[in-house]
């Protein structure tokens, strides 16, 4: 992945909070034992993975529910709110970051989940892009550990030197997720992603939903 480090970057915006008092803190706190920006990318990663537990039925409503500042305060999120959390935390101790998506397949999605999407198909995924040694790498913090441990699926790891995203297979061997559309790498959520998934919770039932996710607890 190329792109050259830009201020946009660094900087904070509306969604991705790194100035404020929260985000700072928080941020401090969970990297106070690191010594290099390795170490303090690979803290923070593992702290949205797992301290910000997955949420496949997210209350987002406006554009501002995907604020860093609601998501630390919940403690859940789904993919995006996850993604521009930690986007957040990486640039409040100067690391750049940006936020990115995909469109992707997801292969454990079927019978009523299914009906209710209307595909196997999450049309905006969000992750995060980081800059580290020079180098931009992708990351996925999306799904926790206590909850890939309960449905026997594989966690992402990062070690800060390479991308890590999430496994195209579970533990058994079996699909689980496939890459469709890269749409690209953002110093913020664009609008088109914002108004794709706006548009989402419109056409979806989110009671139904709500529902299904909390019987099944269902992932993405």
């Amino acid at each position: 992945m190329q792109r050259i480090v830009t201020a946009d970057c660094m900087r904070p915006t509306r969604l991705i909070e790194s100035d404020d008092p929260l985000v700072v803190e928080t941020a401090r706190s969970v990297t106070s034992g690191c010594t290099t920006d390795r170490e303090r990318a690979i803290a923070l990663f593992e702290f949205v993975r797992d301290e910000i537990t997955y949420d496949f039925a997210p209350e987002i409503r406006e554009r501002d529910d995907l604020k860093a500042t609601r998501t630390l305060q919940r403690r859940d999120g789904a993919c995006t709110p996850k993604a521009v959390a930690l986007a957040s935390l990486l640039r409040a101790v100067g690391i750049p970051a940006m936020v990115a998506f995909q469109e992707i397949r997801d292969h454990k999605l079927t019978g009523r989940y299914v009906e209710l999407n209307g595909s196997q198909i999450i049309r905006m995924h969000g992750l995060n892009a980081v800059h580290l040694d020079g180098r931009w790498l992708k990351v996925d913090a999306t799904l926790d550990a206590g909850l890939v441990r309960r449905k026997d699926y594989r966690l992402v790891e990062f070690d800060g030197c390479s991308d890590a995203l999430l496994p195209v297979t579970d533990l058994a061997g079996k699909p689980h997720f496939e890459v469709t559309i890269e749409y690209g790498s953002f110093p913020d959520v664009p609008d088109f992603a914002w108004q794709i998934i706006h548009n989402w919770v419109l056409s979806v039932d989110q009671e139904a939903w709500t529902a299904l996710v909390k019987k099944t607890d269902g992932t993405m």
